[in-house]
């Protein structure tokens, strides 16, 4: 597969991929905090994404600043990921994955002109009781510098126990390599602490302000959203469409990626 990376602003990671004439921006999820783009392995996955991405698009997959000068709030990453937008043509369907949904949530009510439709893939407005929960043990690993147990926390997240299991065990066998790629300490800690504050449960006041046509896709066992927080999400955005997956977890778009690609493609492309 053909794909570019490189820094969009001088300071956004990203991948590129594709040569349709429309654009499909992916917000990555939280671990792009742990460490870049371009050392995550996610090269290797772009398959996977190329799953969700209908004919005629070329998508970019958006990691996060490694070092922010100043205070990276949610407000901040919209308006820097706006300006991406915009020098790609202007406007792009956005995919917020995890916490990438967090900013689109922002993007979509901050700039709706840019946003075509806006996809919420296992996100919502805010973390589950229990979400919260796994997020505050998250940063409390982080800020003493456990961070092999924190990869842990962020990849065995899949419904069968097998999948846990296999994942486990690639962990454990290539921890040095992993811990080596990842970002300094401080960056990684610094970073959480911003995006886990208390500004994540202000997302609520913005869900009306979103115009775009919206879908919202999770699993009713996921350990970060629960499904009061799906449905939530999907009442207040006035255009909204929510579709949650039985006993599906946080791993939803692998696990059932052939399913739901097929309603993310057939959203996107206005089916």
């Amino acid at each position: 597969m053909i794909f570019e990376t490189g820094l969009f602003l001088g300071k956004i990671p990203y991948i590129k991929s594709g040569a349709g004439s429309q654009n499909i921006v992916f917000f990555y999820g939280g671990s792009a905090f742990l460490m870049g783009l371009a050392e995550s392995g996610l090269k290797n996955y772009l398959d996977v994404f190329q799953e969700y991405v209908p004919e005629g698009y070329t998508y970019y997959i958006l990691g996060y600043e490694e070092s922010p000068v100043r205070q990276y709030n949610l407000d901040q990453i919209a308006d820097d990921f706006a300006q991406i937008v915009k020098e790609m043509g202007g406007a792009a369907a956005v995919v917020g994955i995890s916490f990438g949904g967090f900013v689109a949530i922002r993007f979509a009510a901050r700039y709706p002109e840019m946003t075509e439709r806006l996809v919420l893939l296992i996100s919502a407005c805010q973390f589950s009781v229990n979400g919260k929960m796994k997020v505050d043990h998250m940063l409390d690993l982080a800020n003493n510098e456990h961070f092999y147990d924190l990869i842990k926390e962020y990849r065995l997240l899949f419904r069968r126990p097998s999948f846990n299991w296999l994942a486990k065990f690639m962990i454990w066998k290539d921890k040095a390599n992993i811990l080596k790629k990842l970002k300094p300490s401080p960056a990684i800690q610094c970073s959480l602490a911003e995006i886990f504050s208390e500004d994540v449960y202000k997302n609520i006041n913005y869900l009306r302000e979103i115009r775009a046509k919206t879908l919202i896709i999770g699993g009713t066992r996921d350990q970060f959203f629960g499904v009061d927080e799906f449905k939530i999400t999907a009442e207040k955005i006035p255009r909204a469409k929510l579709w949650l997956f039985e006993n599906e977890t946080h791993m939803l778009p692998i696990e059932r990626k052939s399913d739901v690609s097929k309603i993310v493609k057939e959203f996107i492309a206005g089916s």
